[in-house]
């Protein structure tokens, strides 16, 4: 076996029988470093493979290392500062995500979603058009087709009751999303239909009837926001909250800094200096 895989069990035995697996000017890598890097039960040619990624992104990044401490002049090597501005800013992001998440009242009222969604409309505007639909997907084929092509339109409930039975025993897809609003895009590609035919078809009319292949695809539209409009409040409830929630987080933060700095003002934990004589 190992003459015909010669290339990877050779490769294997030469790292794990040595100490040394490879060397990068001054930098070594030991076969201790790639221990337990290959699972038990690996083919010899995945174990080569794993092993050879292993020993290629170790070299490179030294590679790479060397070449930057050889090239880069004095001043770019000197990263101190830019390390030291790193920790910082981490060590202070995490105090005040922890901050946050102790502090952070998640509880919002319906009356504050309202309240919020008025005062930014304009930021709630739906790129294409959206819609509450009972839609339905039906092979041609079926013994029922024709009978629920002929009713999906209605409006009188016993004509929709007899659809839903209908659809949900001998329909491909049937479903009115609990009546939530859905990007008609999301309609549109399940048809395999462009958008903007969708989108024609209903500036002409209130369904969508399609046949397609083998299937015949029936949309009952019973509302619409068209593209450009301002999106419904239930539609963007989620984006709501987020916003609200974010909006308390920067309230939170601005806040505790506001009060750091004031305790330490007052307890001399910090001192301005001034030339100002005023």
């Amino acid at each position: 076996m190992c003459v015909s895989l010669l290339g990877s069990c050779a490769f294997i035995d030469s790292v794990l029988n040595g100490d040394v697996v490879a060397r990068v000017g001054n930098n070594v890598l030991y076969q201790k470093d790639i221990d337990g890097l290959v699972p038990k039960g690996t083919s010899p040619e995945d174990s080569a493979s794993i092993v050879r990624q292993y020993i290629n992104t170790w070299a490179t990044n030294k590679i790479l290392l060397t070449n930057a401490e050889e090239r880069l002049s004095r001043e770019d090597k000197d990263i101190e500062q830019a390390l030291n501005d790193y920790k910082t800013s981490l060590l202070v992001y995490r105090y005040e995500k922890l901050y946050v998440e102790k502090n952070l009242d998640t509880l919002i009222s319906e009356q504050e979603c309202r309240d919020y969604y008025e005062q930014h409309k304009e930021t709630y505007v739906s790129a294409s058009s959206l819609v509450k639909v009972r839609y339905i997907k039906v092979n041609t084929a079926s013994p029922q087709c024709q009978v629920i092509k002929s009713k999906y339109r209605s409006m009188k409930v016993e004509d929709l009751d007899i659809v839903e039975e209908l659809s949900r025993n001998s329909a491909d897809t049937y479903t009115d999303f609990n009546m939530n609003w859905v990007p008609l895009s999301h309609i549109a590609g399940d048809m395999g239909e462009k958008l903007s035919v969708c989108e024609e078809l209903l500036n002409k009319q209130s369904y969508i009837e399609l046949e397609k292949g083998s299937f015949l695809y029936m949309v009952r539209v019973y509302e619409r926001v068209k593209a450009g409009d301002i999106t419904p409040y239930d539609y963007n409830i989620n984006l709501i909250k987020e916003s609200i929630l974010s909006k308390r987080k920067q309230e939170l933060i601005a806040n505790l800094e506001r009060n750091l700095l004031e305790d330490a003002l007052n307890n001399n934990k910090l001192v301005i200096y001034s030339n100002n004589n005023d």
